[in-house]
C-alpha cells in the first residue's frame, strides 16, 4: 500500500552529521547540497578523522558548521561521535562525497512526522560518476519497508539515504562501533527494524557518488576471507535480536546466512581459476537457496557480484570463469548471475575490452529485452 505525502504537513528538526577524511575533492559540493536544503537542518556537524588535505579549510569556509576532531577512528566512530554532539529529534548522516536534492530533508522529516511508528525513513538513490547530477522531480509517496525481508542482502545503498529518529538510534546505543567491515551500515538498519518496519520514500533525493576511492571497494580488495567472516559475524549478532522477537524466523534466516559461507568458496575459486572448487561452491550455494524465490536468488547473486566486483578486471579472465564453468546443476543461480552481470556495468566494460568474445555478445542478446527496459526513461 502506498501513501501520498501532504506537502504542507509539519516537519521535524534534523541534525546532519558528516564524517570527513581527506575529502577535499568532494566536500564542498556535499556541503552546498546541505546548505541549499528547502528545510535547513537545525545542526550541521562535520567530524574529521585526521584529514591531511585541504578538507578542513573548505569546511571552515562555511559558516554555521560545528567541526569536531576524532582522528584515526574510522567513519563508524565518527558517525557515533557526531550523534552524541547533536540534539535534534531526527539525525541524517551524509557521506563526504554524496549529495542531496534540495527537498531531501523536508520530504524525509515530513514522512517521519506522519508515520511515528517508523524508526527511520530511507530515500531512493541515483548513482553518479561526474561532478554533477540532475535529479528528477520528486514524486512524493512512501511505503513501509522491512530490511529483514531481504536478509542477508542490504537494499539501502548508503547511510546518506537514511534519516533516523534520535530516540530509535539511542535505543540501540547509537551507531555501532564494535564491528568492522562492510556490514556495519546494514547492521544498523536491521537493529532499527527488529520490532517494526522502516519506511521508504519512493523518489530519488540522494546522489550516491561512485569512484575508485570508495571505502567499499577498498575493503573488498583487502583480505577477502577476513572480510566475509566479519560480514557474517556482524549479521549473526543482529540475528539474536531478531530471534528474541520472532523466534519462528530462526531456520530461514540462519540458512540464508550460511549461503554467505558458500560465497567465499565461489570467490576464491573465481580468483584462482579453480574449476572444481567453483563447481562445489556453486552447488552448495544453489542448495542453500533451494526454497527461495527467483527474486531473492537474484538479490543473492547481486551480493556475490558485489564482493567479486573489484576482481572482475576486463584484462583478467575471472568473468569468463564464472560464465563458462558455473555448473548446469546450479541452474537457478547460474541464470541469476548471468542476468545480474548483463544488467550491470560489468558486461559493457568487458565488451569494450574484448569486442570479439562471442560469449559476451550472446549474454547481451539473451538479456537484451531486460537491458532495454532498464535503459528506458522513467
Amino acid at each position: 500500500m502506498i501513501w501520498l505525502i501532504d506537502q504542507n504537513a509539519k516537519v521535524m528538526d534534523v541534525a546532519v552529521i558528516i564524517p570527513l577524511f581527506n575529502g577535499s575533492q568532494w566536500i564542498r559540493q556535499t556541503l552546498e547540497s546541505v546548505f541549499s536544503q528547502s528545510q535547513p537542518p537545525r545542526e550541521i556537524v562535520v567530524v574529521d578523522d585526521g584529514s591531511e588535505d585541504e578538507s578542513l579549510e573548505i569546511v571552515k569556509s562555511f559558516s554555521g558548521i560545528t567541526l569536531l576532531r576524532n582522528p584515526d577512528k574510522g567513519s563508524h566512530c565518527a558517525r557515533n561521535f557526531g550523534f552524541k554532539h547533536t540534539t535534534a529529534p531526527l539525525v541524517a548522516f551524509l557521506d563526504q562525497d554524496d549529495i542531496w536534492h534540495r527537498d531531501h530533508l523536508r520530504l524525509m522529516s515530513t514522512i517521519l512526522e506522519q508515520f511515528p511508528q517508523s524508526a527511520a525513513c530511507v530515500a531512493n538513490c541515483a548513482h553518479f560518476y561526474e561532478d554533477s547530477l540532475n535529479f528528477p522531480s520528486p514524486v512524493l509517496n512512501s511505503q513501509f519497508f522491512a530490511p529483514w525481508d531481504f536478509f542477508p542482502t542490504n537494499s539501502v545503498a548508503t547511510p546518506s539515504a537514511v534519516v533516523i529518529r534520535r530516540e530509535a538510534l539511542d535505543s540501540i546505543n547509537g551507531w555501532p562501533t564494535q564491528f568492522t567491515g562492510t556490514a556495519v551500515d546494514y547492521y544498523t538498519w536491521l537493529r532499527l527494524s527488529v520490532n517494526q518496519s522502516l519506511i521508504r520514500n519512493h523518489c530519488i533525493t540522494v546522489g550516491y557518488r561512485r569512484h575508485n576511492n570508495s571505502q567499499g571497494t577498498k575493503l573488498r580488495l583487502q583480505n577477502l576471507e577476513k572480510l566475509i567472516d566479519n560480514h557474517i559475524n556482524t549479521l549473526a549478532d543482529a540475528l539474536r535480536y531478531r530471534f528474541s522477537v520472532y523466534p519462528q524466523d530462526a531456520v530461514l534466516l540462519e540458512n540464508r546466512l550460511k549461503s554467505l559461507t558458500n560465497m567465499l568458496d565461489i570467490i576464491t575459486a573465481t580468483i584462482t581459476a579453480d574449476q572444481s572448487l567453483l563447481v562445489k561452491g556453486a552447488i552448495s550455494f544453489e542448495e542453500s537457496l533451494a526454497n527461495e524465490s527467483t527474486a531473492f536468488i537474484s538479490s543473492m547473486c547481486n551480493l556475490l557480484l558485489w564482493f567479486l566486483y573489484p576482481y572482475l578486471d576486463p584484462q583478467e579472465f575471472t568473468l569468463k570463469i564464472i560464465l563458462e564453468h558455473w555448473p548446469n546443476k546450479a541452474a537457478k543461480t547460474r541464470q541469476g548471475l548471468r542476468e545480474r552481470i548483463a544488467l550491470s556495468r560489468i558486461l559493457p566494460r568487458h565488451l569494450l575490452a574484448h569486442p570479439f568474445d562471442l560469449s559476451l555478445w550472446a549474454l547481451l542478446v539473451e538479456f537484451a529485452p531486460l537491458i532495454s527496459n532498464k535503459l528506458m526513461p522513467r
